[in-house]
């Protein structure tokens, strides 16, 4: 059995434009009769500035403690400043997490985009999902019709597919949410050496028992057109050498783009305005892939892929 995977990524909502960009996407996935709509990651458009403008006096005094932490040694004033601050997060409450919602997640835009999820679902299209480093922290609580791959991986027609954890901020100055939920209840791990290696664990286990693998991440660890794989992600980079997923899926970098992490494995980057349309064969390999470009509300698919450029060039082979 083949299965059809419908590939986009960064749609960054919050205008109008964006949901009739999806609204496109998702008329192509049914019109195709895919079995899955995969969404790598930047969803929503989270900005740390809007979230801070919303914190009151003493909110920003305890996110000026938090952006503290990273640039002090290791020492018992150190630790003293890190339980003062839990001590005084959890005093706030849910405000914090409540304001980034907010202030991260318009509810009607992700009401918008949750309700044309939904009707894709209920057509018997499954959407699944990685979270990219523009989603909020609480994104998988918002949108209901995603099942997100970076907390449990998925079967399609024999083909395991697995997620990353990509959630590491966008380089902001002011406060990000992900410093602040390192001690809010510990909502989530930040992604670093202890996160890399959750993640390395987590889809190690869910690939146990499996021939067919795909990896979905937001980011391109592994960049097509350099063959090098990011050095924040040297667990990622262990696992597809040890498990030899037959493609990765990737999104973030703006820039549609094919490559390969030696003879085996198949990168596809997809973008804002274009993604891909995959065939994927009773293998688990990519067999065909046609790509697509999004211009306003329109969607047009070009002819197919030179699939022999993913799996027959070997970019990293040096």
């Amino acid at each position: 059995m083949s299965s059809t995977i419908i590939q986009f990524s960064d749609l960054h909502a919050g205008s109008r434009k964006d949901l009739d960009r999806l609204n496109a996407v998702c008329s192509y996935a049914s019109k195709k009769r895919a079995d899955a709509l995969m969404l790598v990651g930047d969803i929503s458009d989270a900005h740390a500035d809007r979230f801070y403008r919303t914190l009151n006096e003493e909110e920003k005094q305890v996110i000026m403690g938090i952006q503290q932490i990273p640039e002090m040694p290791d020492s018992k004033e150190k630790q003293k400043l890190i339980e003062q601050l839990q001590e005084a997060i959890q005093k706030l409450g849910p405000g914090i997490k409540e304001k980034e919602i907010a202030a991260y997640a318009d509810k009607r835009v992700a009401s918008s985009i949750d309700s044309r999820l939904e009707k894709l679902v209920n057509s018997g299209v499954k959407v699944l999902g990685v979270k990219g480093n523009h989603d909020s922290a609480l994104v998988s609580n918002l949108y209901k019709n995603i099942q997100w791959l970076d907390e449990k991986g998925v079967e399609i027609d024999g083909v395991k597919y697995e997620g990353t954890t990509n959630l590491i901020g966008n380089g902001s100055k002011k406060a990000h949410p992900v410093k602040v939920h390192q001690f809010c209840d510990e909502l989530f791990p930040h992604l670093d050496a202890k996160q890399g290696k959750m993640d390395y664990e987590r889809i190690k286990a869910g690939w146990k028992d499996s021939k067919k693998k795909i990896l979905v991440s937001h980011y391109a660890f592994h960049h097509p057109e350099s063959g090098h794989i990011n050095a924040h992600f040297p667990e990622m980079q262990k696992l597809v050498e040890e498990e030899k997923p037959s493609a990765i899926l990737s999104g973030h970098t703006h820039i549609p783009m094919l490559g390969s992490v030696g003879k085996d494995t198949g990168v596809f980057v997809s973008s804002h305005h274009a993604g891909y349309r995959h065939k994927v064969d009773s293998d688990g390999r990519i067999a065909e892939t046609y790509r697509f470009w999004l211009v306003e509300r329109e969607l047009y698919e070009d002819n197919k892929e030179m699939i022999d450029k993913c799996y027959n060039v070997h970019l990293n082979a040096a």
